[in-house]
């Protein structure tokens, strides 16, 4: 009984002495559940960049141009440097087609009577955006064929930076 006692006191003195660092629970902010984005991770803090995306189109140069970007002014950001890709290219009816942010997005184009409809969609995942213009292209034109272009998709990025 004695030899018990003082292992247990031993024990309890050695965790208070020697204390572990812990490995698997992160620090996180006030208000922050565990295992959330915003947890640090060994004195570093986790920082969320939000992507963003914005397709412009040209009808006089039959051409669609896309810019991604992670923190890069937001959707007002990526949209001007899309615009500005369209007129460097020598077109004066650049247009947005669409913005979207943290997603994927596809743009496709049916014909209608002589005329091209370019359509904009956006989706969860490659898949879903790529459905969703062929959904919008039957609507249009349900006999024409539907010209989907590979899916765009950004996510948010992270980085781990050093408190201060």
């Amino acid at each position: 009984m004695c030899f018990r006692f003082f292992a247990l006191i031993f024990f309890g003195f050695s965790i208070l002495l020697f204390p572990v660092d812990s490995f698997s629970q992160p620090r996180c902010p006030l208000g922050t559940m565990p295992g959330s984005m915003d947890c640090s991770i060994r004195g570093h803090h986790v920082v969320r960049y939000e992507g963003y995306g914005a397709y412009v189109k040209s009808m006089s140069g039959d051409t669609t141009y896309w810019v991604t970007g992670a923190d890069s002014g937001g959707l007002a950001g990526v949209t001007a440097d899309a615009m500005t890709a369209c007129r460097r290219a020598g077109n004066d009816d650049c247009e947005v087609l669409g913005t979207w942010r943290n997603s994927c997005a596809s743009v496709g184009s049916v014909n209608l009577e002589g005329i091209k409809h370019r359509i904009f969609r956006t989706g969860s995942n490659g898949r879903a955006s790529r459905r969703a213009v062929r959904q919008e292209c039957s609507a249009i034109s349900p006999s024409a064929e539907c010209k989907v272009h590979k899916a765009v998709c950004i996510d948010f990025r992270t980085d781990l930076v050093p408190y201060y």
